[in-house]
């Protein structure tokens, strides 16, 4: 019976030994390679990040200041009202226009009927004046700023016809920048 006892005690131990000892070190190993995969998996993504973003830089780099100027001035990254009734007005001034009555809409969304938080990346600035002069003139006037490296939109013309050929005409503009 003795012989049976000692293989029987050794079983139990080993079973003993297996699940008190090398069990819950099997079930650590097992969450730590997950952990592994993870971070590897991380780290690659990381690298392929750094990658682009280097490959982004070099590209924005490449891009010559003058250009991003321009690009700054079609679509600036804040409401510069005071630089664009300059530049109406210096456009104006090259046809002998005279820059009156400007009027700045900052809330041009409520015309447009939108309800709740607005999630476009960029703002509107709405912005009314009077310039007077020629027809002519008015419509050279109008090409210059057609041109304008400023994204503007047209909204509103209005004009009142003087006796000579020098007309009052009211016009209302749209513009846009970066929130």
């Amino acid at each position: 019976m003795a012989r049976y006892f000692f293989p029987i005690i050794l079983v139990l131990i080993a079973v003993g030994v297996y699940f008190a000892g090398i069990d819950p070190l099997y079930s650590d190993i097992t969450d730590l390679s997950e952990k592994r995969r993870t971070l590897s998996s991380a780290l690659s993504n990381s690298r392929q990040i750094a990658e682009r973003r280097d490959e982004l830089l070099g590209a924005f780099n490449s891009v010559a200041s003058a250009d991003i100027e321009r690009l700054r001035r079609v679509l600036p990254d804040n409401v510069d009202n005071v630089r664009l009734i300059l530049e109406i007005d210096s456009i104006a001034a090259r046809y002998g226009m005279a820059l009156q009555d400007v009027v700045i809409d900052t809330d041009t969304r409520a015309g447009e009927g939108a309800l709740g938080p607005d999630m476009h990346p960029y703002g509107t600035l709405g912005l009314h004046f009077t310039v007077t002069g020629s027809y002519a003139a008015y419509m050279r006037f109008l090409e210059d700023l057609e041109r304008s490296l400023r994204l503007v939109d047209i909204t509103e013309l209005s004009f009142v016809a003087g006796s000579t050929d020098f007309h009052q005409y009211e016009v209302g503009i749209k513009t846009y920048w970066l929130k």
